[in-house]
């Protein structure tokens, strides 16, 4: 199997989500010809691709319901394995790539929202290192590459 990666909803059990199946957002690998794919990663959000194209990192969720919260993943394209990176704060936003192995992310530290304040962490995909603030007072993290 091989070629395609998609986002999409559904879930594992052979529930209908449109009759109030429980949603789940499942990053998959698929031949659509053969309408075969598999699972790589559940319950994710923001996929973006690495700008080598050797990666894609997402938001994973655990929990649910109010007590959720998010942690940054990579999947190796070459591997299909996915790797949780290690950070203890809850992630707020769109995850994107400052370079080939890094990633930035909005963490918050107000929920107010007109007091509602974040800052831009940085980590290495390799799980290397610790994140560390990479701009603070900032949210939505984007990098304009030419």
């Amino acid at each position: 199997m091989g070629g395609v990666l998609l986002v999409g909803i559904g879930n594992r059990r052979g529930q209908d989500v449109a009759r109030g199946g429980p949603a789940r957002i499942l990053l998959v690998e698929g031949d659509v010809t053969a309408r075969e794919f598999r699972v790589i990663a559940e319950d994710i959000e923001c996929p973006s691709l690495s700008p080598d194209e050797k990666h894609i990192a997402f938001k994973k969720r655990f929990g649910s319901g109010f007590d959720a919260w998010w942690q940054p993943a990579v999947v190796d394209l070459a591997t299909m394995t996915v790797r949780q990176l290690p950070e203890s704060k809850h992630i707020d936003d769109q995850i994107e790539w400052l370079d080939d192995g890094h990633l930035l992310y909005a963490v918050g530290h107000s929920t107010s929202a007109p007091l509602r304040r974040a800052d831009i962490w940085t980590i290495a995909i390799d799980g290397g290192s610790p994140s560390s603030i990479f701009l603070a007072d900032a949210e939505s993290p984007a990098v304009v590459r030419r």
